[in-house]
C-alpha cells in the first residue's frame, strides 16, 4: 500500500515555486478554498483500461473556471485547496525531464479537480458497487489518424488529432481511499499510449508480450503497492504497468525488490520516450 503523501512542508514549496514561478499563498482567497486536510490510505486511480470499459471523467467545468500554475501543464478547479495544488505540482516536478516535456509537446492538461466543484465517475465503480469507492484519477488517451500507403499498405504517417488529459480528484472527503502519488501514475497511463504515438498504438507498452510477461511473472507483487489491492478483480496490466512507473519514481528501492529486470525494463521506457516525437504530425 501506499505511504501517505508527505507533508507540504517549506522545501517542497520552495522546489515548487523555483520551478513553476508561481506564488501558491498569494491567491485570491475567492478563488480557493483553503481546505488543508490531506486525504490518506489509498484509492482508485482509475484510467481509460484495455478492456475497452466506458469511463467518464466529471470534468464539464468550462476551462474558464481553471487557473493554470504557471509554466506547467496543471490546472486547478476553484475548490482544490492549497495543500493540493501543492502536493500535485511537486508530484509533477518529480517526473523525468522528458516526460514532462512530452506532456507539454503533447498538449496535455492535467487538471486537478476539487470534489466540491464536481465528482468524477466512472461504470468501473458503478459495476464495482462499492459506495465507498471513487473516481481519484482518469487518463484520457489522445486519438490518433494512420495514414497508410495504398500500393505498399504500410504506414505513411501518423496524425493526433485529439490531445489527451489527465484528470485528478482532489480534496475528497475523509472517507475516500487515495493514491497519494495517483498523478504520476496516471503519467504511466500516458506513456503506455504515447511510446507508441509513431504507428498510433494504444496501450503500446501494457499489450506487449514484453510487459505481459513481466506482468504474468510480478503482478501479484506490484499490486501489493497498489491501489487496486482494495479491488484485485479489476487490476490487469495496464495498471500494474502505471503502478510500476510510479514504483520506479517514488519507491524505486521496492520496484528494484520485486525484480532488478523489472526495474531497468521501466526505466529504460521510460527514458527512451522522446521529449516529442518527430514522427507525429500534430493536427490544428
Amino acid at each position: 500500500m501506499h505511504k501517505k503523501a508527505p507533508a507540504c512542508g517549506d522545501r517542497m514549496r520552495e522546489t515548487a515555486k523555483k520551478k513553476t514561478g508561481f506564488k501558491f499563498g498569494s491567491r485570491c482567497r475567492k478563488v480557493l478554498a483553503l481546505v488543508c486536510a490531506a486525504a490518506m490510505a489509498t484509492c482508485f486511480a482509475f484510467a481509460l483500461p484495455a478492456s475497452g470499459v466506458t469511463v467518464k471523467a466529471a470534468n464539464t467545468l468550462p476551462d474558464t473556471s481553471f487557473t493554470q500554475i504557471p509554466n506547467s501543464p496543471l490546472y486547478f478547479s476553484p475548490s482544490v485547496s492549497t495543500t493540493e495544488a501543492y502536493n500535485n505540482t511537486a508530484y509533477y516536478l518529480m517526473l523525468p525531464t522528458n516526460v514532462q516535456q512530452r506532456l507539454i509537446a503533447d498538449n496535455v492538461k492535467i487538471y486537478l479537480i476539487a470534489y466540491n466543484d464536481e465528482k468524477m465517475t466512472s461504470k468501473r465503480i458503478t459495476t464495482y458497487g462499492d459506495s465507498r469507492v471513487g473516481v481519484a484519477a482518469l487518463t484520457t488517451h489522445p486519438t490518433y489518424q494512420s495514414y497508410i500507403y495504398q500500393s505498399t499498405g504500410e504506414l505513411a504517417f501518423t496524425t493526433r488529432v485529439k490531445d489527451g488529459t489527465i484528470e485528478i480528484q482532489t480534496d475528497t472527503s475523509a472517507k475516500t481511499k487515495i493514491d497519494s502519488y495517483r498523478l504520476i501514475h496516471e503519467t504511466g497511463h500516458y506513456i503506455d499510449t504515447a511510446t507508441g504515438a509513431a504507428t498510433g498504438t494504444l496501450f503500446a507498452i501494457s499489450n506487449s508480450n514484453d510487459w505481459i510477461n513481466y506482468y504474468n511473472a510480478y503482478g501479484s507483487q506490484i499490486i501489493n503497492y497498489s491501489a487496486y489491492s482494495a479491488a484485485p478483480s479489476l487490476y490487469n496490466q495496464s495498471e500494474a504497468w502505471a503502478d510500476a512507473f510510479e514504483l520506479s519514481i517514488v519507491n524505486p528501492t521496492a520496484l528494484q525488490a520485486i525484480s532488478p529486470d523489472l526495474y531497468n525494463y521501466v526505466t529504460t521506457l521510460t527514458a527512451a520516450l522522446p521529449a516529442y516525437d518527430v514522427n507525429v504530425d500534430y493536427a490544428e
